[in-house]
């Protein structure tokens, strides 16, 4: 990604503000010993269907729950998943709230490409304080995350996980998404006015996580997670 070709971060629907009740899962077993904290655009209801269906996850709450894990579980291993806020910033613009509607396939809804106009409202609606998402170091700090994994190495990173036999793994699901994305990359979508909205934005989380600005995807390729803690 060049600097000309860069572009903004996405709508605001799916990075949700500081507060906001979203349906991104905390999930614990006590089998295996695991918290998983969904981040908003991580592949959260996918992972939230996995880790319920085959490993024994029992569902504590919405990602707002983050603070909240019990003590018992304090000792666990405590994961989540991140992503390149680029890709995250696509991700947001073209997602679309399913509500009581069933996932259905004919039921999806193509979404244009952003206009010049919306991009310049999604910059004037994400510097308002309420529009403004929780850090990826709020949920790592706030719920004593220890693992990362990379959503840009789904589902290869869940063999990073303590918990799962690498001759034995679970299919990992795709959730159905209601808005139809076309094809193309956040450098397609966005100008640079947005990328530069997006860094500003989102400068703490490319740190934290190990992305790099003008990089859409990883900084180190081979890199499938990164422990924080022992």
């Amino acid at each position: 990604m060049t600097r000309r070709s860069c572009v903004r971060f996405a709508r605001l629907e799916s990075t949700p503000a500081k507060g906001d009740p979203i349906s991104a899962p905390v999930i614990i077993s006590s089998r295996h010993r695991f918290v998983y904290v969904g981040i908003p655009r991580t592949a959260s209801k996918s992972m939230n269907e996995w880790l319920m269906q085959y490993y024994g996850g029992e569902w504590h709450g919405g990602h707002h729950d983050y603070r909240g894990i019990p003590d018992h579980a304090r000792s666990f291993l405590v994961f989540t998943v991140v992503r390149n806020p680029y890709d995250r910033a696509v991700s947001g613009y073209f997602g679309r709230h399913w509500g009581d509607r069933p996932r259905r396939t004919d039921l999806r809804v193509a979404v244009e490409p952003p206009t010049t106009k919306d991009i310049d409202d999604l910059i004037k609606r994400g510097q308002t304080e309420d529009a403004k998402p929780v850090p990826y170091r709020d949920f790592i700090e706030g719920a004593g995350v220890s693992l990362l994994l990379y959503f840009e190495r789904l589902p290869e990173c869940l063999l990073q996980l303590p918990f799962v036999r690498p001759s034995s793994v679970a299919s990992f699901p795709h959730v159905l998404e209601r808005g139809i994305r076309p094809p193309g990359g956040f450098e397609d979508f966005f100008n640079d006015r947005y990328e530069e909205f997006v860094w500003n934005a989102h400068r703490d989380d490319f740190v934290v996580a190990g992305y790099e600005r003008y990089n859409p995807g990883l900084a180190d390729r081979s890199m499938a997670a990164k422990w924080l803690r022992a």
